[in-house]
């Protein structure tokens, strides 16, 4: 365990929000992808609707979990 967070106390910070913002992007581009493709080819619009909103709450409190560890690691 302690490998581990020397590991991560020798990457810079810059590196590491580079990287979230990767994530942020590659998240955004998906969710567009999937909504498009649940609105075209759904034979239910509110379960496609629900489904869009569980996949964004998901994503949304992964994405909030790993920016508080980010700020974390740098305090």
């Amino acid at each position: 365990m302690e490998e581990v967070l020397n590991l991560f106390e020798a990457i810079s910070p810059i590196f590491m929000w580079v990287i979230l913002l990767g994530l942020v992007i590659f998240v955004g581009f998906i969710s567009s992808v999937l909504s498009f493709h649940w609105k075209e080819y759904s034979v239910d619009a509110f379960k496609s609707n629900r489904m869009f909103r569980g996949y964004l709450f998901v994503s949304g409190v992964l994405l909030l979990v790993m920016i508080v560890a980010l700020i974390l690691t740098q305090s």
